[in-house]
């Protein structure tokens, strides 16, 4: 009895072999009939989306999820790119955008996790690895449980996040600085997961020199790209919606004039948006706008505990700390 064709529904686009082969090549390539990976990767909020997939080859397979304005094609409303080598049980998240005006609707968190279930529940994938920057967070990708690699690690422990510590220490209370200090100290790339977890208050931290503070800038790597400008100010645009009702509504509005001047005028930010903010808290402080490579190890159950309570998948719950590095941890025994 001949198989029927496969159905491939509105909305999934596949890239790669020739029309008459689509079917073939996703029977052969992809264990989960279109329809249901079309329903688990692009229900609410992610309804609308297109999804395209590229099946170059047995050994790398690509789904992009994304949605553009109806006006403008190229004026994406949020894009997500990832890539799989099933051979080698690993995974890659090569972009993560969301407009700023969609951000902090659970967008970004329900597409990454969707993605990464995917891959873990039909192609294996233990490991996933990912590059944080202006745009994709290095405080979201800690949350996710991403720890970064070792050199990454040591750079950013003894450069940007000491500095930073240095800068907002007027702003940090005195129990969570000594937290993050031995945090800081621990030469385990798993401290990073027990900064973003450090979830106390800050107080009076200048306004616009948060927006700035980036690894770039700490680093003395000199000014932004262009496109470094363009990703960080979008972002500060997102973080400032947030802030509504903190800022005076002048200090908002000159910032917004400033997040529109060209790079050469990006400094001004930092100099003369001195208003304080209060109440962000300190792992978010210290790890936004820092730049690292890091992968999720799915079989390392730490990572897999952080991961498992961020996405709220599973029993544990989703506010669980991040556990502390064993250089972190007291020793057992009468205290």
């Amino acid at each position: 009895m001949k198989t029927p064709p496969l159905q491939i529904p509105p909305g999934i686009r596949i890239i790669g072999p020739p029309k008459n082969e689509c079917g073939r090549a996703w029977a052969a390539h992809i264990p989960v009939p279109p329809q249901e990976l079309q329903d688990l990767l692009c229900s609410p909020p992610l309804d609308g989306a297109i999804l395209a997939v590229h099946i170059p080859s047995a050994e790398r397979l690509a789904f992009v999820v994304e949605k553009c304005g109806a006006a403008d094609k190229k004026d994406k409303m949020y894009s997500f790119t990832f890539t799989l080598q099933p051979a080698e049980q690993e995974g890659e998240l090569m972009i993560a955008s969301v407009a700023p005006h969609l951000q902090g609707q659970g967008i970004a968190k329900q597409a990454v996790s969707r993605l990464f279930d995917m891959a873990r529940r039909h192609f294996n994938v233990r490991r996933i690895h990912t590059s944080a920057s202006h745009e994709n967070g290095g405080y979201t990708w800690a949350r996710f449980g991403f720890y970064p690699k070792q050199a990454d690690w040591d750079t950013l422990r003894t450069g940007a996040l000491a500095q930073k510590a240095d800068s907002f220490a007027h702003g940090i209370p005195e129990p969570a600085m000594a937290q993050l200090q031995a945090a800081l100290a621990c030469p385990l790339p798993e401290a990073l997961g027990f900064i973003a977890a450090l979830k106390t208050p800050t107080r009076d931290i200048p306004l616009g020199q948060w927006l700035m503070a980036t690894t770039r800038c700490h680093e003395g790597k000199g000014r932004l790209s262009e496109y470094g400008w363009e990703q960080l100010s979008a972002c500060a645009r997102a973080r400032l919606e947030k802030l509504e009702g903190q800022v005076p509504a002048p200090t908002l509005e000159r910032l917004a004039d400033l997040l529109e001047s060209p790079l050469d005028q990006s400094d001004r930010i930092a100099r003369e948006i001195t208003a304080p903010v209060s109440g962000i808290p300190l792992g978010q402080l210290m790890l936004s706008g820092c730049s690292w490579r890091g992968t999720l190890n799915l079989d390392n159950s730490a990572q897999a505990a952080i991961y498992t309570a961020y996405v709220g998948q599973g029993p544990v719950r989703p506010d669980i700390p991040a556990p502390l590095p064993p250089a972190l941890r007291r020793p057992k025994g009468p205290s």
